[in-house]
Protein backbone atom coordinates (compact mmCIF):
# COMPACT_ATOMS: atom_id res chain seq x y z
CA UNK A 1 0.00 0.00 0.00
CA UNK A 2 0.76 3.60 0.09
CA UNK A 3 3.32 4.60 3.44
CA UNK A 4 1.12 6.45 5.33
CA UNK A 5 4.48 7.80 7.56
CA UNK A 6 5.28 9.94 3.80
CA UNK A 7 1.99 12.00 4.79
CA UNK A 8 2.41 14.77 7.19
CA UNK A 9 -0.06 14.17 10.86
CA UNK A 10 -3.32 15.89 10.60
CA UNK A 11 -3.48 18.27 14.17
CA UNK A 12 -6.19 16.24 16.77
CA UNK A 13 -8.92 19.49 15.99
CA UNK A 14 -8.72 18.18 12.24
CA UNK A 15 -8.27 14.31 12.98
CA UNK A 16 -11.93 15.37 15.04
CA UNK A 17 -13.66 17.98 12.58
CA UNK A 18 -13.33 15.08 10.25
CA UNK A 19 -14.36 11.78 12.40
CA UNK A 20 -17.84 14.39 13.77
CA UNK A 21 -18.64 15.05 9.82
CA UNK A 22 -18.00 11.12 8.62
CA UNK A 23 -20.57 10.19 11.85
CA UNK A 24 -23.56 12.69 11.40
CA UNK A 25 -26.66 10.02 11.77
CA UNK A 26 -27.69 9.07 8.20
CA UNK A 27 -25.15 9.58 5.79
CA UNK A 28 -24.65 7.39 3.39
CA UNK A 29 -21.22 5.61 4.17
CA UNK A 30 -22.64 4.94 7.62
CA UNK A 31 -25.20 2.40 6.13
CA UNK A 32 -22.74 0.37 4.54
CA UNK A 33 -20.89 0.47 7.89
CA UNK A 34 -17.59 2.61 6.72
CA UNK A 35 -15.47 3.96 9.78
CA UNK A 36 -12.46 6.24 9.60
CA UNK A 37 -9.49 3.87 10.70
CA UNK A 38 -7.12 6.48 10.11
CA UNK A 39 -6.09 10.02 8.11
CA UNK A 40 -3.32 12.24 7.55
CA UNK A 41 -2.65 14.97 5.04
CA UNK A 42 -3.48 14.14 1.65
CA UNK A 43 -4.26 10.14 2.82
CA UNK A 44 -6.46 8.10 4.41
CA UNK A 45 -7.25 4.61 5.48
CA UNK A 46 -11.11 3.49 5.61
CA UNK A 47 -12.45 0.02 6.62
CA UNK A 48 -16.09 -1.70 6.04
CA UNK A 49 -17.33 -4.86 7.91
CA UNK A 50 -18.51 -7.62 5.33
CA UNK A 51 -21.78 -7.81 6.20
CA UNK A 52 -24.80 -10.30 4.87
CA UNK A 53 -26.52 -6.62 3.41
CA UNK A 54 -23.43 -6.28 1.42
CA UNK A 55 -23.42 -9.40 -0.59
CA UNK A 56 -24.21 -10.06 -3.89
CA UNK A 57 -26.32 -12.96 -5.58
CA UNK A 58 -22.69 -14.59 -5.85
CA UNK A 59 -21.86 -14.85 -1.96
CA UNK A 60 -19.06 -11.85 -2.27
CA UNK A 61 -18.98 -8.32 -1.39
CA UNK A 62 -21.50 -5.86 -4.34
CA UNK A 63 -19.10 -4.03 -6.45
CA UNK A 64 -20.83 -1.00 -5.51
CA UNK A 65 -20.34 -1.19 -2.00
CA UNK A 66 -16.72 -1.10 -2.16
CA UNK A 67 -16.97 1.68 -4.87
CA UNK A 68 -18.41 3.16 -2.10
CA UNK A 69 -15.42 2.56 0.38
CA UNK A 70 -12.80 3.97 -2.23
CA UNK A 71 -15.22 7.38 -2.88
CA UNK A 72 -15.09 8.01 0.77
CA UNK A 73 -11.64 6.69 1.45
CA UNK A 74 -9.95 9.33 -1.33
CA UNK A 75 -12.41 12.07 -0.13
CA UNK A 76 -11.44 11.63 3.62
CA UNK A 77 -7.53 11.85 1.89
CA UNK A 78 -8.74 15.09 0.23
CA UNK A 79 -10.22 16.49 3.37
CA UNK A 80 -7.15 16.34 4.88
CA UNK A 81 -5.41 18.83 2.21
CA UNK A 82 -8.34 21.45 1.93
CA UNK A 83 -8.08 24.90 3.24
CA UNK A 84 -10.94 26.87 5.54
CA UNK A 85 -13.66 27.59 2.96
CA UNK A 86 -12.76 24.68 0.09
CA UNK A 87 -14.62 21.71 -0.59
CA UNK A 88 -14.65 19.11 -2.78
CA UNK A 89 -16.93 16.75 -5.31
CA UNK A 90 -16.48 13.52 -7.28
CA UNK A 91 -16.07 14.53 -10.76
CA UNK A 92 -14.60 10.88 -12.41
CA UNK A 93 -13.71 7.72 -10.32
CA UNK A 94 -12.78 4.70 -11.68
CA UNK A 95 -12.11 1.32 -10.23
CA UNK A 96 -10.75 -2.19 -11.29
CA UNK A 97 -12.23 -5.24 -9.01
CA UNK A 98 -9.21 -7.73 -9.41
CA UNK A 99 -10.82 -10.38 -6.98
CA UNK A 100 -13.54 -11.08 -5.28
CA UNK A 101 -14.08 -10.40 -1.27
CA UNK A 102 -16.24 -12.84 0.89
CA UNK A 103 -15.62 -12.14 4.57
CA UNK A 104 -13.72 -10.28 7.02
CA UNK A 105 -13.17 -6.25 6.40
CA UNK A 106 -12.68 -4.75 3.52
CA UNK A 107 -9.91 -1.84 4.13
CA UNK A 108 -9.44 1.34 1.44
CA UNK A 109 -6.02 3.21 1.53
CA UNK A 110 -6.27 6.60 -0.35
CA UNK A 111 -3.58 8.56 -1.30
CA UNK A 112 -3.70 11.89 -3.40
CA UNK A 113 -1.06 12.05 -5.91
CA UNK A 114 -2.12 15.44 -7.38
CA UNK A 115 -3.93 18.31 -5.69
CA UNK A 116 -4.56 21.52 -8.24
CA UNK A 117 -5.81 24.62 -7.79
CA UNK A 118 -9.37 23.64 -9.06
CA UNK A 119 -9.03 19.47 -9.17
CA UNK A 120 -7.16 16.40 -7.31
CA UNK A 121 -6.20 13.22 -8.39
CA UNK A 122 -6.27 10.49 -5.86
CA UNK A 123 -5.75 6.50 -5.87
CA UNK A 124 -6.84 4.29 -3.56
CA UNK A 125 -6.48 -0.01 -2.96
CA UNK A 126 -8.81 -2.23 -1.66
CA UNK A 127 -7.61 -5.02 1.05
CA UNK A 128 -9.55 -7.96 2.33
CA UNK A 129 -8.59 -8.84 5.95
CA UNK A 130 -5.37 -10.97 4.88
CA UNK A 131 -4.09 -7.96 2.88
CA UNK A 132 -4.69 -9.03 -0.77
CA UNK A 133 -5.88 -6.38 -2.83
CA UNK A 134 -9.18 -6.39 -4.22
CA UNK A 135 -9.59 -3.38 -5.83
CA UNK A 136 -7.97 -0.68 -7.34
CA UNK A 137 -9.03 3.20 -8.31
CA UNK A 138 -8.58 6.49 -9.38
CA UNK A 139 -10.42 9.69 -8.70
CA UNK A 140 -10.49 13.27 -10.19
CA UNK A 141 -12.27 15.96 -7.74
CA UNK A 142 -13.31 19.41 -8.03
CA UNK A 143 -12.07 21.97 -5.53
CA UNK A 144 -15.33 23.67 -4.71
CA UNK A 145 -15.44 27.56 -3.16
CA UNK A 146 -17.94 26.76 -0.47
CA UNK A 147 -17.64 30.01 1.32
CA UNK A 148 -20.56 31.83 1.50
CA UNK A 149 -22.86 28.78 0.80
CA UNK A 150 -25.55 27.24 2.99
CA UNK A 151 -24.22 23.77 3.68
CA UNK A 152 -26.49 21.44 5.25
CA UNK A 153 -26.49 21.36 8.90
CA UNK A 154 -24.30 19.56 10.97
Amino acid sequence: MFDQTTFEPLPPAAVAAVRKRLTRPGHFHNHLGITLADIRKGWSRMEMPVTTELINIFDQVHGGALFALVDTAMGAALAGLLQSGEGMTTVEAKINYIRPIYKGTASAEAAVIHRGRRTAVIEARVTDASGQVVAQALGTYLLIDIAGMNPAPG
